[in-house]
């Protein structure tokens, strides 16, 4: 009987015996369920059927610092011995006084040092939704302990002290090059994958065939013509930059997905 209970126990785990004391003294679970994020980690790690290559070869990821390292890691055969890993932020605790709060109990300090703290530790924050108490943190680890520097590197010098060609002989502080060619890359992949998205024959396409739109991605077709609603056709990470404006034309503050909308419609 104890034998069957012990079994029952191991297969059926109560739901506290997986749970430890978060911030507020509040029950949280260090395993979650799986989710898109976590699928396409493991696809990653795991490489089903050249998962990597073929994402790679998408305009929207060609400039991916992860997908740079997954490469890597196969190219190697070091598939197994490194891996990500995928980390929920939960909150920060005051060593002195032993406690913690979550993420929206901290102040605009405390997360900006935070995040910086996991950079350093090369680690990428990943998006934060402002109605979750929570964000995921992806690094690389390593199964046998091997150090993960010489595989996974981000830019620890963000800004560096030197002068500017607009203000020769004086020294501020400024973005490194290193930082700048990174989210140069970055915004290409956003740019060429909007001029695939406004291409004329993958907008007739869709427009000529209702079944290969996506929802929410493309925009709504009617009267034989998709509007700027989809999401897919804007710029996601980039469209707080302004555009300049030229001489004469009424564009000036406008930003770049304003921008787009208004070359769309003309």
């Amino acid at each position: 009987m104890e034998k069957m209970a012990i079994a029952y126990n191991n297969i059926h785990p109560s739901s506290r015996e997986l749970s430890v004391t978060g911030p507020g003294g509040k029950l949280i679970y260090p395993v979650g369920e799986n989710n898109f994020i976590s699928d396409v980690t493991r696809w990653i790690n795991k490489n089903y059927g050249d998962f990597v290559n073929k994402l790679s070869e998408t305009t929207y990821a060609h400039n991916s610092k992860i997908l740079d390292v997954a490469r890597f890691i196969i190219r190697n055969g070091k598939q197994g011995d490194f891996e990500f890993k995928l980390n929920v932020y939960v909150g920060m605790e005051d060593e002195k006084l032993k406690k913690g709060v979550d993420y929206f109990g901290i102040n605009a300090m405390e997360d900006v040092i935070s995040k910086m703290l996991l950079s350093n530790n090369n680690m990428i924050v990943l998006p934060t939704m402002a109605d979750k108490k929570t964000y995921y943190v992806l690094e690389l680890v390593s199964r046998k302990g091997e150090s993960t520097s010489n595989v996974f590197n981000l830019p620890h010098d963000l800004l560096i002290e030197r002068e500017s060609a607009m203000f020769p002989g004086i020294k501020a502080q400024r973005f490194s090059d290193e930082t700048l060619d990174l989210f140069v890359d970055y915004f290409l992949d956003e740019l060429y994958s909007l001029e695939e998205y406004y291409d004329k024959d993958n907008i007739a396409a869709i427009v000529k065939n209702k079944d290969i739109r996506k929802k929410n991605f493309h925009g709504k077709v009617k009267n034989g013509r998709m509007d700027f609603s989809g999401n897919g056709g804007k710029f996601r990470y980039f469209y707080g930059l302004e555009f300049p404006g030229l001489p004469g034309e009424e564009l000036n503050g406008l930003n770049l997905n304003q921008l787009l909308e208004y070359e769309y419609n003309m």
